[in-house]
């Protein structure tokens, strides 16, 4: 097959990307990035910039970027990521664009996977896949809609989290038919970045299980989400200082 993966480049993603790919090796794939899931809120930006700094540490870390300067560090992961991943790794914005979605349309994809893209998709793009448009959303959907879903999952002391697997089937924001999801026990000594990274062994082996299912010309399971769930966005200033004083963190 030929596979379009639309990702981030945040720790989480990178880490994704490296568990998934070996698992695609008989497919063609290519990868597009975004810079960043949507903007932190100004007022929010001081609690949660310890959190952008820590996971910006553990991709550069990752990739083996330590020492590059910060003008060159964005085009020097990609560069490295395309080796690591053996295969073409290209920033993109405005995917919904005409030029985006030319590119897109240029692969011709069989299908497009999203892990943590940083834009809600457009018609135009969802249809231009023959078999449609997996996401992997990092929360239990519909309870945990939206972003930094383990954030939200932890400041509410959930006993489990998870990912889940759903098709983006319009514009709507994590609303698509349900695949399948992962669900582990939420440990609230841990970070919210470690929690987050936490997500993706499992919730790379349910999307590669589901590729294979297509990849096979067999159907995926699906059933609609139980109602519209909880929409969250960037925590605000007082939502965080409500995390903190619980005694969880951010980062180490």
């Amino acid at each position: 097959m030929r596979i379009l993966i639309l990702s981030n480049l945040d720790w989480p993603s990178v880490d994704a990307l490296t568990r998934l790919r070996p698992q695609l090796m008989q497919d063609e794939v290519t990868v597009m990035l975004s810079k960043r899931v949507g903007r932190v809120p100004a007022a929010s930006e001081p609690f949660l910039a310890p959190l952008g700094h820590a996971d910006r540490a553990g991709w550069t870390a990752q990739l083996g970027l330590v020492g590059v300067r910060a003008d060159d560090l964005e085009e020097a992961a990609r560069s490295t990521l395309g080796d690591v991943l053996g295969c073409s790794v290209a920033f993109v914005q405005g995917i919904n664009a005409p030029s985006g979605i030319s590119r897109v349309q240029a692969f011709a994809p069989d299908l497009i996977v999203s892990i943590r893209f940083g834009e809600i998709l457009r018609w135009p793009v969802i249809r231009s896949a023959r078999f449609g448009v997996l996401n992997l959303h990092s929360g239990l959907l519909p309870a945990f809609r939206g972003v930094m879903a383990t954030f939200w999952a932890m400041l509410g002391s959930a006993p489990r989290y998870g990912t889940t697997l759903h098709w983006i089937e319009d514009s709507g924001i994590d609303s698509g038919t349900i695949i399948s999801e992962s669900l582990q026990p939420l440990d609230l000594g841990n970070t919210y970045l470690s929690n987050t990274l936490a997500l993706y062994p499992a919730g790379i082996e349910i999307l590669s299980d589901a590729i294979g299912t297509l990849r096979q010309g067999q159907r995926l399971p699906g059933r609609l989400p139980k109602g519209e769930g909880a929409y969250f966005s960037y925590p605000t200033p007082a939502a965080v200082r409500d995390f903190l004083a619980r005694g969880y963190r951010l980062v180490d």
